[in-house]
């Protein structure tokens, strides 16, 4: 009888509940926030969600770490399916970031699971599959093994995106930039408002 060898399990971070959760709004605040330009007027009003555009009598409410001055809301659902997705991207990004088998192409058998859960969480998230590549700036299925997750530090923000293993050979089909959220003006009523999104 042939032995089944466990599929390996995605590290948790080690958080208690209430921190893991607050990590979990960070980044959706920063990498899941639509972009101005991507929403409807009602999505800008906070009439429907920013993302699905579910209403009334749906209950909506602004992310945590939001400034109170901007008014767009989200679904429970959609800020579940974010959550997931920000989560899954951080454990297979951490992943990738210490094994040189993953870096150098292809995923090594620890990855797949990860790789796996986050393609499914892009999905419900967002109803696809496919992600944008910094580097040569087009789409591609998530779960194509030379995609990967990459994440670094600029200068004021985290950055998450996705890049081609070992090395990007796709010919650049569109000039792109790294999409930043527009500083809001500060608020009369004294409340901070610097707020950048980037990706």
């Amino acid at each position: 009888m042939e032995r089944v060898q466990p599929q390996p399990q995605p590290p948790e971070p080690d958080l208690d509940p209430a921190g893991e959760k607050a990590w979990i709004d960070r980044l959706i605040l920063l990498h899941e926030r639509p972009l101005p330009g991507e929403m409807s007027e009602q999505q800008h009003a906070g009439e429907t969600c920013m993302w699905c555009s579910a209403g009334d009598p749906t209950e909506l409410r602004p992310l945590n770490g939001m400034l109170p001055v901007w008014q767009p809301r989200a679904c429970p659902p959609c800020i579940e399916a974010r959550g997931v997705k920000v989560k899954t991207f951080a454990v297979w990004a951490e992943h990738v970031a210490d094994c040189t088998a993953c870096q150098l192409g292809g995923r090594c058998p620890a990855a797949m699971p990860l790789a796996e859960a986050h393609a499914a969480a892009v999905d419900t998230a967002t109803g696809s599959k496919l992600v944008n590549l910094i580097c040569c700036k087009v789409q591609e299925h998530v779960s194509t093994p030379t995609v990967a997750p990459v994440t670094w530090i600029g200068s004021d923000s985290a950055y998450h995106s996705y890049v081609h293993v070992p090395k990007c050979r796709a010919r650049r089909r569109t000039k792109g930039v790294l999409r930043v959220v527009p500083t809001y003006e500060v608020p009369t009523d004294g409340a901070t408002a610097d707020e950048e999104d980037h990706r």
